[in-house]
């Protein structure tokens, strides 16, 4: 007797944002020769907002600088922290004169949001040395003393990025001056030897009364002091590429997300407009958790499955061509206490619908981690944790909301199964 095998993929669609699931899964196995298909019913899963303690914005390559405030996750405030360095100093002679100095902030192309709005930049002396916490970085949340009530420099630009390559901030004199004839009266190692701890360098903030976007500066911005010196116009220059940091601050009050207080706590979409939440800069992510496993284990063998797809629809008022999506996203397995595990195999991305923007959505491959789900002995249950990509995390305020069952924009998980027949 010989058998011969054939086999098709037939779409099984598993929505997963419901908070609870059936109590039977795959009733109509039809259980003789000829297998036609296996149906699985629909089966919730949850979708939750997740808030990290802190994320790690020191020695990037990027100085971000901005406020903004809206409905989704509440005001953010980013504020570089940042220390001159003495590379690349002339030391003026004895005859200079100072004449004035200023700050320049180099754009390098990156903005968020409605770039229309005045931009407001505020320059102040830091009081204290930045260093290093026990665990060799700073982060988003780090806090360091300046002198508030001190105002080293100020300006307000219509920034539009795209045709101002800078911005430049007059620096208050007798600030400068100080810096300027130390150069000038002291020797250049007892210059450097103490210079960050009477100069521990500056923090660039936003004019938060203004509701605006962000911009990103490059390390090559710099204070300049101009002086003159032997009949001719010369500069002390301070690139701002010293140790640094961006301090992301949020405050959710009055947000979808004012309920989102304590570390590490999962925050259901169900309690938070029906959307779960990720935001790049502020250490929030989403969680999508999965268990149904233990059900589609019990009527399917991994190998059965071909294809497992995790789709992502962002909810469509929630971005623009000002406020773009999350180009990448990244994908780890986390246990019940939100601890990372390992990364998910995954591939795929975002898909846009440039005419409607109804069928904008990431579309993620996640396969082998579904497979290797089914076939655990004790199926633990893990989740997928997803956060903005670790190449502009700390440097970024772009952000995801997707929506869960009762949104519109539902989330889902799509599987592809074999439909084996076979004749004798």
């Amino acid at each position: 007797m010989s058998k011969r095998l054939k086999h098709c993929l037939i779409p099984i669609i598993i929505v997963f944002t419901r908070c609870s699931f059936p109590a039977t899964l795959g009733e109509e196995i039809v259980q003789s020769e000829i297998l036609d298909i296996v149906y699985i019913d629909t089966i919730g899963i949850k979708l939750s907002t997740v808030l990290f303690d802190s994320i790690a914005t020191s020695n990037l390559q990027r100085h971000l600088i901005g406020h903004h405030t809206d409905e989704y996750v509440g005001s953010v405030t980013s504020s570089p922290y940042v220390q001159f360095t003495l590379d690349s100093i002339n030391f003026p002679g004895e005859d200079a004169v100072y004449q004035y100095a200023e700050l320049e902030l180099i754009h390098d192309g990156y903005h968020h949001y409605d770039t229309t709005t005045l931009f407001g930049v505020n320059a102040y002396q830091l009081s204290e040395e930045l260093e290093l916490n026990d665990d060799g970085y700073l982060s988003n949340i780090s806090e360091f003393a300046y002198e508030s009530n001190e105002l080293l420099g100020s300006t307000n630009v219509q920034a539009r990025p795209l045709g101002n390559r800078e911005i430049i901030v007059p620096i208050e004199d007798n600030y400068a001056k100080t810096i300027f004839n130390a150069a000038i009266e002291e020797s250049e190692n007892d210059f450097r030897s103490d210079f960050q701890e009477r100069f521990p360098g500056i923090v660039i903030r936003a004019d938060t009364s203004i509701n605006g976007a962000f911009y990103g500066f490059s390390l090559a911005s710099k204070l300049i002091i101009h002086y003159r010196e032997s009949g001719e116009d010369e500069e002390l220059v301070f690139p701002l590429n010293g140790l640094r940091y961006n301090q992301i601050l949020n405050d959710r009050r009055g947000s979808n997300l004012s309920t989102l207080t304590t570390l590490k706590e999962d925050i259901p979409s169900t309690t938070t407009a029906n959307q779960t939440y990720m935001h790049n800069g502020i250490g929030i992510a989403m969680k999508v958790e999965i268990p149904f496993l233990r059900d589609i284990r019990s009527v399917l063998q991994s190998n059965f499955i071909t294809e497992a797809n995790l789709i992502l629809r962002p909810v469509k008022s929630t971005y623009s061509e000002e406020n773009p999506l999350p180009e990448a996203l990244i994908f780890n397995e986390v246990d019940k206490l939100n601890r990372i595990e390992r990364g998910v195999n995954s591939s795929g991305g975002l898909i846009i619908d440039d005419e409607f923007g109804e069928d904008t959505e990431y579309r993620i491959q996640i396969t082998d981690f579904i497979q290797e789900k089914i076939d655990e002995v004790t199926l633990d249950e893990h989740s997928i944790l997803i956060q903005g990509s670790s190449q502009t995390r700390g440097i970024s305020v772009e952000q995801l909301i997707v929506g869960d069952r009762f949104n519109e924009y539902e989330a889902e998980l799509e599987l592809f199964v074999l439909d084996y027949i076979i004749e004798n």
